[in-house]
């Protein structure tokens, strides 16, 4: 976001203080457009006074006090990828995402080398295919299907985080950091599933007591119910 906010500064001015910026709406979103498409930004909103004028961000929608303008580019949430760049360097890996020289939709950052030997960028991907089949962002998990003409780099567009584990075909499988920001997992060729789920123990501490706090209340309440019921009784005559 810091990498974003200098261009968000000068459409600041240009449409809150109606500046005069030497700059055109393309040239402006060219600059961040690679960082646009890696963090999967499909398209930029804006209210419906103010318009763009960029031939690589069309306008595809305008009613309810907004404007949507479409970014052909961004890259997919899940990526299989068939190349790898090491860079070890963080500020060099964030000048060449902010700049664009690597084709991401081909070849993935890592900042260190990989046991599994990739095919490289021009490898035939017609074969491949990812499909999701768990979602479940609130419990931390991921579950997708790949099919792998070769060996891959499954990328995900999710925070990198050591609580992370993944399996594959319920192997555990090292996570890695990927362009910076995500992580990614090593495919062998072929069909395998593949689970992402997130193990923090402070949360996991956390639920156990909520859950047991409200079986506590559960049980006290029952019991208390039960008491009143029974003093509401009417004694025999």
């Amino acid at each position: 976001m810091q990498e974003l906010r200098p261009i968000e500064q000068l459409y600041q001015a240009k449409f809150g203080q109606a500046q005069q910026i030497p700059y055109s709406d393309d040239q402006l979103l060219e600059a961040i457009q690679p960082l646009l498409n890696l963090v999967n930004a499909r398209y930029i909103v804006t209210p419906r006074p103010l318009g763009l004028d960029a031939q690589n961000f069309p306008e595809v929608f305008a009613a309810e006090g907004v404007r949507l303008y479409a970014n052909r580019r961004a890259l997919p949430w899940f990526q299989l990828l068939p190349s790898s760049e090491v860079i070890e360097d963080e500020a060099e890996i964030l000048r060449i995402l902010r700049d664009g020289e690597v084709d991401l939709a081909s070849t993935v950052i890592l900042e260190a080398p990989l046991a599994l030997a990739l095919p490289g960028a021009d490898a035939d991907r017609s074969r491949d295919s990812i499909q999701l089949e768990e979602y479940d962002y609130h419990e931390g998990v991921i579950r997708v299907r790949v099919s792998a003409a070769g060996p891959r780099m499954l990328v995900v567009s999710d925070n990198y985080h050591p609580n992370w584990q993944a399996t594959v075909d319920a192997t555990p499988v090292d996570i890695v950091r990927a362009n910076y920001v995500w992580h990614a997992v090593a495919i062998p060729p072929g069909n395998h599933e593949v689970l992402f789920a997130y193990h923090s123990t402070p949360v996991a501490a956390a639920r156990a007591a909520a859950i047991g706090s409200l079986l506590i209340l559960l049980t006290w309440g029952g019991s208390t119910l039960r008491r009143r019921r029974t003093s509401e009784q009417p004694s025999p005559p």
